[in-house]
């Protein structure tokens, strides 16, 4: 997996984590008039805005990343040299790794 989209899954898979027993504590309203309840939901709403946070702060460095690699594609690809009659392709590694990412992106949408 290329590494933004680890981090964005591994963030995501955190959020899980932490979802779900608050899922529950939504039907139990008992439980959330509790005092110490509150603070777990400022807990919980804290967590909440640092993990949209983190995954927001990827995914534009993700895309600062696109325009970088972009400005690589101005770069000929095929090359020939003329001395030895033979073609090389000028593929800057940066460029695989992005379309790599890119697929991640659109299966974590």
């Amino acid at each position: 997996m290329p590494p933004v989209a680890g981090r964005i899954t591994w963030i995501r898979s955190i959020f899980k984590k932490i979802d779900e027993p608050m899922k529950v504590l939504k039907y139990r309203q008992c439980v959330l008039a509790h005092k110490k309840a509150q603070r777990t939901v400022r807990y919980y709403n804290y967590m909440n805005g640092i993990i949209c946070h983190y995954e927001m702060t990827y995914h534009k460095a993700w895309y600062d990343y696109c325009e970088e690699v972009r400005c690589l594609l101005n770069a000929p690809i095929l090359l020939c040299h003329k001395e030895m009659a033979q073609y090389t392709v000028n593929l800057d590694p940066a460029i695989r790794q992005l379309i790599k990412e890119t697929e991640w992106m659109w299966k974590l949408k």
